[in-house]
């Protein structure tokens, strides 16, 4: 029997190859029809046998394109039209928007093979892709997803690329940035001044500077990168003085797979993330030769190397003629944006780069590139950006409302939800600084415009002072504050689908406004999203001169000890080896006003401290530094722990500090060796939870604990706080999809007030 069906597919299916994958299956099957794209997706209407239409339905899922990502199918039979053939139609326009926009993709093997055949006619050519690769959200300025909306209009295709564009049979087919020498952007060369450099190809030119020792800023697809040689001590410094940078490792880019293997171990799962059209800085254990071959100031007392392979044309032909590992650090000033611009990067990097190598394709929206490792077996993100954003992750429930979250200061994302569905910005840096505020400003226009978001409720932190808590109350719109940990708990249960369960919630980091007004980073919860009881903490400890102690770690080391030692912290040996370049009276005055010294229960702060009394960072030159350190000192072969002591205070538990300072202090002391010392601290937090979780489990009868905060990026402390729970049959779930950091918070901030919502309780 002859029917006729519209078909309405939602998901990642524009610029993906989505509608001539549509066509060939169609018209291997006989059937008739269109298929277009619009502001919701694709819309097909199928004619033919019944049974053929069936069949086509199955392979629309079965068969998808790589990029492809079908989320939900609508299906509605209406009046057959007796139409002879398949088309592709133009795309249509409408004021609703559910479309969904590809991330950025990584050059694939078959423009990888043209990229080099000497043959073909893009050989070479910085700017190949297909609809299998290269950019997307990058160059997107409106939907539907064709080349008018991007910032690929200005190049006027030639008939060779025209004629592919509009092949059906053709991988690239309506590939919106499809280019090539004769008609698409250019790579040129310059110096800090702006003047061409004129003799030969610009980036074998850029390679033969970068093997001199020079420093190169690129114009990437999200943004500048800045290039030097990995294997060159004097560049490497040179990059990092002229960065200010302190001591903060930088990432890399390998030419090939092989030249990570030699410098680092890999397990299948690392080299299949390698590898992945998302190609993400991976953070890898260097083996020991690695540093005769790298700079060691590339990553400075770190066991860790973040590398990454090349992702676009452009990386692949620098890489290929280096043909060494190079340091491509973000290309922006300390803290600030990642710069995207021609002209703002010769104003800002010319005090950094030697050498621009520009392009003319205009970036429309800027991302950083991602930063992810492996634990557990299990691919986890620290900083969720390039390949990631702007693909929404799916939530377990639908939300009547759309919602706006703001997310924290540090780290910052913005989070819309819709549906079923949360958008999670690319990472945007600390809001403190005013040029990533306004880069919060900048991604949140972008993305209403482009999904069409129009928020009913925002949520912010509960700070009364962020920059984005102000932002909430100049909306006009009804809002709500999370609080920090909270939203921290919930960002992993909204990751792994979980809405009604009660769970055991830990959430270790450096800072959070707490309900008390304190500075917490140290909690225990048990509850549900939206009601979490907070009935544990780390004890409470001052930090002397407030964000003073945070650059100086061994203010918090003092204070830690005095709490032990009281005035005699004075005359210790920790003590006097500082005496000569630190005013120990001072702070010891500081310590006893908590208006001067506010108090925190934070695992950060406590990582800090301790890591000054080991005497391995006193001060930090990048966030966490002394924590970092300390885990690179701890020797993963010792299980033995401190004994965590939790203290009753009417009906919270608190975890003595002061006890595991005495027993730390002691062990100094006795000479007990530090990294038998700094796994016994690791050990002692790993095992707090496990008992705060015994603790809660024979209260409530629930084994589901959640682990979340910064604090978990610490893959020593997490393997073995997850290796004591699973033996004691608890159920475990920690951030792997969003960030365990602050890049996850806006999540957990929607998630809740979604639940508040579902709920009837907001």
């Amino acid at each position: 029997m002859i029917k006729r069906k519209l078909l309405r597919v939602y998901g990642i299916v524009q610029g993906v190859g989505f509608r001539p994958y549509v066509y060939r299956i169609a018209t291997s099957l006989g059937l008739r029809g269109f298929v277009r794209n619009d502001t919701l997706g694709v819309e097909i209407e199928i004619e033919g046998d019944e049974e053929k239409i069936e069949t086509f339905k199955e392979r629309l899922r079965s068969e998808c394109p790589p990029a492809a990502s079908i989320h939900r199918l609508v299906e509605e039979e209406i009046e057959a039209r007796g139409d002879s053939n398949f088309l592709i139609l133009e795309s249509a326009t409408g004021e609703e928007r559910e479309t969904l926009i590809s991330p950025d993709l990584a050059t694939c093997p078959d423009c990888l093979r043209e990229l080099f055949d000497p043959g073909d006619r893009r050989f070479r050519y910085p700017f190949i892709n297909c609809t299998n690769c290269g950019p997307r959200y990058t160059i997107i300025e409106d939907v539907p997803y064709d080349r008018p909306n991007t910032t690929m209009r200005k190049f006027e295709m030639c008939p060779e690329c025209r004629a592919e564009y509009e092949n059906p049979a053709d991988r690239r087919f309506h590939a919106q940035p499809n280019a090539c020498p004769v008609c698409g952007p250019e790579v040129w060369l310059v110096n800090r001044e702006g003047e061409k450099i004129r003799f030969g190809d610009s980036i074998r030119a850029a390679a033969r500077y970068i093997l001199e020792g020079k420093i190169i800023a690129l114009k990437g697809l999200g943004g500048f990168h800045i290039a030097c040689d990995a294997t060159n001590d004097d560049a490497v410094k040179r990059l990092r003085a002229l960065k200010k940078r302190g001591d903060k490792p930088f990432a890399l880019m390998a030419p090939d797979l092989e030249t990570v293997e030699r410098l680092c171990f890999l397990n299948d799962k690392e080299r299949e993330l390698l590898t992945s059209p998302r190609c993400s800085i991976l953070l890898l254990e260097a083996r020991e030769d690695a540093w005769k071959v790298i700079s060691r100031d590339v990553a400075p007392r770190n066991r860790y190397i973040g590398f990454m392979l090349p992702y676009t044309p452009l990386h692949h032909l620098l890489l290929r003629e280096t043909k060494r590992p190079l340091v491509m650090t973000s290309g922006n000033l300390r803290d600030e944006p990642i710069v995207k611009d021609n002209d703002v990067a010769l104003e800002k990097l010319s005090g950094i780069a030697d050498y621009f190598l520009l392009h003319n394709r205009d970036i429309a929206t800027r991302i950083d590139d991602s930063v992810a490792r492996v634990i557990d077996g299990k691919e986890v993100l620290i900083r969720r950006a390039r390949g990631y954003v702007p693909a929404p992750l799916s939530l377990a429930f639908t939300s009547d409302k759309e919602i706006l979250a703001l997310g924290p200061m540090m780290k910052s994302t913005l989070c819309f939800l819709r549906g079923r569905r949360a958008f999670l910005s690319q990472y945007l840096g600390d809001n403190d600084i005013y040029d990533n505020y306004l880069y919060l400003l900048e991604i949140k226009e972008r993305l209403e415009k482009l999904f069409g978001f129009n928020p009913e409720l925002v949520v912010h932190d509960l700070h009364p002072d962020y920059p984005t808590t102000r932002l909430a109350s100049e909306m006009g719109l009804p809002s709500l504050a999370v609080q920090h940990h909270e939203a921290h708990l919930a960002s992993v249960l909204a990751e792994k689908g979980l809405v009604d369960a009660e769970v055991i919630g830990v959430a270790f980091d450096g800072t959070g406004y707490g309900r008390d007004g304190r500075i917490w980073g140290g909690e225990f919860f048990i509850g549900r999203v939206g009601n979490f009881e907070r009935r544990a903490h780390i004890a409470y400890f001052p930090l002397p001169g407030g964000e003073k102690a945070i650059e100086e770690p061994w203010r918090i080391a003092f204070a830690l000890l005095k709490e032990v030692l009281g005035e005699e912290a004075l005359e210790t040996p920790w003590a006097v080896k500082l005496r000569t370049n630190h005013n120990l009276e001072a702070v010891l005055r500081l310590a006893e006003t908590e208006k001067l010294s506010p108090l925190t229960s934070s695992a950060g702060r406590l990582f800090d401290g301790v890591s000054s009394l080991l005497s391995i960072r006193h001060r930090i030159t990048y966030e966490a530094q002394a924590a970092i350190e300390l885990e690179m000192a701890a020797d993963p072969k010792v299980t033995d722990s401190y004994e965590p002591r939790f203290m009753e205070d009417g009906e919270d538990l608190i975890l003595d500090v002061k006890a595991l300072i005495a027993e730390v202090y002691d062990n100094i002391l006795r000479g007990t060796p530090v990294p038998m010392i700094a796994a016994k601290f690791h050990n002692w937090l790993a095992t707090s939870v496990l008992k705060f979780a015994e603790f809660a489990r024979e209260e409530r009868g629930t084994d589901r604990v959640v682990l979340s905060g910064g604090a978990f990026q610490n893959r020593f402390l997490l393997e073995r706080t997850l290796e004591m729970l699973r033996r004691k049959n608890f159920q475990v779930h920690f951030n792997e999809k969003v960030p365990t950091n602050d890049g996850g918070v806006s999540l957990g901030q929607a998630y809740t007030a979604a639940l508040l919502l579902r709920e009837g309780r907001l």
